[in-house]
């Protein structure tokens, strides 16, 4: 759904396991939950760019589509 210029998505149970994978990975950086969802949800998706003001954890990702993400603002 758009909701003004942001795509809202739903995340699924088919996400799941592999959020889990992802805490897993990076529970060195004690990522939580609403970054992992959106990682998961990126990769999902093939987005490549994130709105996120947390360059720092956002930076470390790696997720499966592309070498890094793009981070806005």
């Amino acid at each position: 759904m758009m909701a003004g210029g942001l795509m809202v998505y739903d995340i699924g149970p088919d996400l799941f396991p592999r959020m889990k994978e992802l805490m897993q990975k990076y529970a060195d950086r004690k990522a939580d939950v609403a970054d992992i969802s959106l990682v998961a949800v990126a990769e999902f998706h093939g987005i490549k760019t994130v709105f996120s003001l947390d360059r720092r954890d956002f930076s470390a990702y790696r997720p499966k589509h592309c070498r890094h993400f793009e981070i806005l603002p």
